[in-house]
């Protein structure tokens, strides 16, 4: 059974062919100058010294059967501690539930 619709309706022109093709007609123009290409660090390792990484922010896990340490470097947003903040009051260092907020009753 066919139901004989046009695809043409449901289908922006964006997504044709032909604006694919138009689209991507322009070429890309490299850069320019050689010394753009090379990465700066690469080429003065002795000004910047030798990169090594803190073994003390990798994350410590459990030694697990044939499972090495994660290789994870933990940063500053690791190591917030956010603590509890009350919904009613906005207070700190409680919740709604708990028993020492000042709004739980009301």
């Amino acid at each position: 059974m066919t139901c004989h619709l046009d695809w043409k309706q449901y289908i922006e022109p964006y997504h044709t062919l032909p604006k694919l093709y138009e689209m991507w007609q322009h070429e890309f123009s490299p850069i320019p100058h050689q010394s753009y290409w090379t990465f700066p660090l690469a080429n003065n390792w002795e000004r910047y010294g030798m990169l090594v990484p803190n073994e003390d922010l990798r994350k410590k896990r459990k030694k697990r059967r044939n499972k090495g340490q994660s290789q994870r470097i933990h940063t500053e947003m690791d190591n917030s501690q956010i603590g509890k903040t009350c919904g009613k009051c906005g207070q700190q260092g409680h919740t709604r539930r708990s028993a020492r907020c000042p709004q739980k009753d009301l």
